[in-house]
């Protein structure tokens, strides 16, 4: 029986006078001032951090911060068993239910003498006071959220500040900015300079890519986010930079986290530049728990730091790493100084956190001007060292990576004979691909370099099995008669019948299967085939990464993978399509000159109404050319359907799209060399406008002229924008996209493993960005990865949406 533990959350080591005054006690003036509202939250916090450890959880009300329904200690609830952190938190959601149905029951009774009440009751109506309006009660059921304790990661992170405090409150000072700013990591990171969130937000000071780009190099050969230093120098620019637009620290603060424009909407929405009247009223589904409490967490760390001889006695503070910098001239690669300097690639990493793998493991050279850290060394000649380095080392430009995104029907084998290369090959540079046979649309391959560069990893034992050798591992002869099907996760039995040209009690004959909902990922199931030529597309549904940017296809949430190699396409007069947004099988009709009937009847369709965006149809060719589709915007409608689509976002698009034109036609009879080529692409997860300008070489703003976009107008995700190739290739442009895309997901990939995924049915009111961001804390792009058949766009109530389990690798 666990020990429930209700109370009224107090602080008994600093009361309210002395926790108002510590904010300014030390400024010299209000720079950082704690409104009386905002009191509960900064005690609140000030228990995450100095009280309660990781194995502790808080149960509360995510806006009425002094409601703690109760404190769990896992070590207690488990009886000090080592489980999963997957099965812990089962458990505390199994709490916060108990919580939920204890509320929604107080809700609905009424209730005229609380002491009528058991006593786990009785507690948590005393806790909204006197005479709670049944009201609070039905709001706090929804508001229920569960906090680890802090205690244990604020001391290592006080221990490892002593590594970087004193560079960043030089830095601060540089730029007349308060000291009290550099507390900020712990809330942050906890200074750990190696921290990455599932969403990207990296480093020291956990810039996301978006907001990094604009102070730091950020790319596949270096990201400045893990140079302590350069990001110190860039966090502090952008606090500078947030206070000379909004005025005040309270808001420059709460503007790090949600951003200097949104902060601009609270305020000119609510009229004020009070945090704590933001913070209380201010409604946007950006402005959510983590950023009206982000000032609250930072007096409440403020505090800690200043006092943290009360809360974790002596600490024996980190020194700062002592090491030598040198400039390299030219281009070159790491393996070739770590023999020279007779370092190993992880003290290398070590001091030089910034290097991306591409660099570690000398598929890309160093950059020419990078400053190397290496461990401090005595008498040190740098122009006595580098003489030793053979010419030949030294280059003048850096290996380019070639990159190449899977499209329908690419196996590994064909797109290593169009590239002139092997398939061992590829998979040596993509070390991601544990499977040759299972790549997937959108996926983004690397090709080999120019010059030889690229060192080659030998796979050996790690070649994957094909087909036909799984089946004989699996204790089944390889009758050429007989194709193999290993089921993949979303497979249908009778979607795979159908796919194969078989019925349903044929292929549950042939496998000796009783039910033909009893089948699992991995299986593999025998094929008969009773047609002598060759299966058309053998294909499965597998995970998408990113949307396709190819010229006829729209950004989609569907993919398909080509399994066995050895199936060739049958030559057909056919066409293919990929369902736009907003199509019908009319319009797709209409548009290809065919009819409703024909389509139906060769794309065997059940249900004319059910095809979905991304979805390939064959088009029967009738002899006339087949037109290119008019593609229309894709910005993504995130809200399920029972509750209205934001008019304003839609109206603002369409707005935009229509003056675009006019304001193109006329930029062009004026100035024929602004732009040249033209081309229009779908705005995909992760991207800014600012990313654009990068790839294409152009300030932003051209795009925004391009585009009809005000300054302070941002675009969305799947939005169609216009974009020219006036200083750089289309080629160019797309290798830069894709490699930046390919480095999210390496990124990602370093620091999270997927160890798990469930179901989620979507209700009332929900969306992507909701289960995203606030319930399940996956990014975007790995919710599209994990579920190619959905299209997030025309999401009802209902629908099931497939979520992967993150697990850190680290804390695993």
């Amino acid at each position: 029986m666990r020990l429930v533990r209700l109370f009224l959350f107090s602080l008994a080591l600093v009361g309210i006078f002395q926790l108002t005054a510590f904010a300014t006690s030390n400024t010299g003036s209000e720079l950082f001032p704690l409104p009386e509202n905002l009191i509960p939250n900064v005690k609140f916090w000030i228990k995450v951090y100095s009280q309660y450890n990781q194995n502790q959880v808080i149960l509360h009300d995510s806006y009425d911060m002094h409601i703690i329904y109760e404190v769990v200690n896992m070590d207690e609830l488990f009886d000090d068993e080592n489980v999963s952190d997957r099965r812990k938190w089962r458990k505390i959601r199994e709490i916060k239910n108990e919580y939920r149905d204890i509320l929604r029951n107080l809700a609905r009774r009424n209730i005229t003498k609380p002491e009528s009440l058991n006593d786990r009751d009785r507690a948590v109506y005393e806790l909204f006071g006197t005479k709670p309006d049944r009201q609070k009660f039905l709001k706090a059921a929804n508001r229920i959220r569960a906090q680890s304790g802090l205690r244990d990661r604020f001391k290592q992170g006080l221990i490892l500040s002593g590594r970087y405090m004193d560079h960043i409150q030089r830095t601060l000072q540089k730029y007349g900015l308060p000291l009290q700013l550099s507390v900020l990591p712990h809330v942050e990171s906890s200074f750990n300079n190696k921290a990455y969130s599932k969403f990207g937000a990296a480093g020291l000071w956990q810039f996301t890519r978006s907001t990094g780009r604009m102070y730091l190099d950020i790319n596949y050969t270096v990201d400045d986010r893990f140079h302590p230093d350069k990001a110190t120098d860039a966090a502090t620019r952008l606090l500078r930079d947030n206070y000379q637009i909004l005025k005040t620290w309270p808001l420059a603060l709460t503007a790090y986290n949600h951003g200097v424009n949104g902060m601009k909407r609270a305020v000119r929405r609510l009229g004020t530049r009070d945090i704590g009247v933001i913070a209380e009223k201010y409604r946007s589904r950006q402005f959510g728990f983590a950023s009206r409490n982000f000032y609250a967490e930072f007096l409440a760390a403020l505090h800690v730091v200043e006092n943290y001889k009360k809360y974790f006695g002596d600490i024996v503070f980190e020194k700062p790493i002592r090491y030598l910098e040198i400039e390299l001239p030219n281009y070159i690669k790491l393996s070739t100084l770590e023999k020279q300097l007779n370092i190993s690639t992880d003290r290398i990493k070590e001091y030089n956190p910034s290097l991306r793998r591409s660099v570690l493991n000398s598929t890309r050279r160093l950059p020419k001007g990078f400053k190397l850290r290496i461990p401090y060394q005595e008498a040190f000649d740098f122009e006595q060292f580098y003489a030793q380095i053979p010419g030949a080392e030294k280059r003048n430009r850096q290996i380019e990576s070639n990159w190449y995104r899977v499209r329908s029907g690419d196996n590994l084998r064909r797109i290593a004979a169009r590239f002139n290369t092997s398939v061992e090959e590829l998979l040596a540079l993509n070390d991601d691909i544990v499977n040759s046979h299972r790549i997937y649309i959108n996926q983004i391959i690397r090709l080999p370099g120019d010059e030889n560069d690229v060192q080659k990893k030998k796979k050996g034992s790690k070649a994957v099995d094909t087909t036909k050798q799984l089946a004989e591992k699996a204790g089944k002869a390889a009758d050429k008669d007989i194709k193999w099907y290993q089921v993949q996760r979303g497979d249908r039995l009778e979607h795979i019948a159908d796919r194969f040209g078989l019925s349903l009690n044929e292929i549950m004959t042939i496998n000796d299967i009783s039910d033909k909902n009893r089948i699992y990922s991995g299986q593999l199931l025998k094929l008969k085939s009773e047609k002598p030529e060759k299966v058309k597309y053998a294909e499965t549904v597998t995970k998408s990464s990113i949307p396709e940017m190819g010229e006829t296809a729209v950004e989609k949430n569907m993919t398909h993978d080509v399994v066995f190699h050895t199936v060739e396409p049958v030559k057909t007069k056919n066409n293919w399509y990929t369902v736009l947004p907003g199509d019908d099988l009319k319009k797709i009709a209409d548009r290809n000159a065919v009819s409703v009937d024909e389509l139906i009847k060769i794309n065997k369709l059940q249900d004319q109404q059910r095809i979905s965006v991304g979805q390939t149809l064959i088009i029967p060719q009738t002899g006339a050319s087949v037109k290119e589709p008019e593609r229309k915007s894709a910005i993504a409608r995130y809200q399920i359907n029972e509750k209205p689509v934001n008019k304003d976002i839609l109206a603002s698009v369409s707005s935009d799209e229509s003056n675009t034109t006019q304001k193109i036609e006329k930029k062009f009879d004026t100035d024929q060399t602004t732009f040249s080529i033209e081309d229009k692409i779908y705005v995909m997860p992760d991207e800014t406008l600012g990313h654009f300008a990068d790839w294409l070489e152009v300030p932003t703003q051209k795009l925004r002229e391009l585009n009809g976009l005000s300054f302070h107008q941002e675009i969305h995700l799947g939005q169609r924008i216009k974009i020219a190739y006036t200083n750089v290739r289309k080629e160019e442009f797309e290798q830069r996209r894709m490699e930046y895309h390919r480095g999210v997901e390496e990124d990602f990939f370093s620091n999270y493993r997927v160890d798990g995924v469930l179901t989620h049915q979507l209700k009332n009111g929900e969306n992507i960005w909701y289960l995203s961001n606030e319930v399940y804390e996956v990014p975007y792009w790995l919710l599209v990865k994990y579920n190619p058949n959905s299209n997030f766009n025309r999401l009802r109530k209902g629908d099931e949406i497939v979520v992967p389990l993150v697990t850190s690798i680290s804390d695993s």
